[in-house]
């Protein structure tokens, strides 16, 4: 009983460290910031608004850098989707398992 208690706490923890991961911000990053769509490089690379609004007018104006943009964009962004739906999966087969180990402490707590 006192394995499968210990197992099912590691599992939490373990399921909530993944879990975590899902939701950690992806932002530092040692790139000049050049995109105009990404938010962090918007942030980064333009103090004013104004600024910023010049640079997308600009980008607009050239449709063939303005797809090349935003192809680089949802690159960037299916990665990041890939890798935080990784974690998250591994967050849910470790709390099943987390589940099931404490399903075993109760039927053993029952038993004794």
């Amino acid at each position: 009983m006192i394995l499968s208690s210990m197992l099912c706490a590691l599992a939490v923890v373990g399921a909530g460290a993944c879990a975590s991961l899902v939701l950690w911000p992806r932002l530092n990053m040692k790139e000049e910031p050049t995109s105009l769509l990404y938010f962090h490089h918007i942030a980064r690379g333009h103090t004013a608004s104004d600024s910023y609004a010049a640079s997308l007018i600009a980008l607009t104006q050239d449709a063939e850098s303005l797809v090349a943009e935003i192809a680089k964009q949802g690159w960037a962004n299916a990665k990041v989707a890939r890798k935080k739906y990784m974690w998250g999966g591994i967050a849910v087969y470790i709390l099943l398992f987390a589940l099931t180990t404490l399903s075993i402490t109760a039927a053993l707590r029952v038993i004794d």
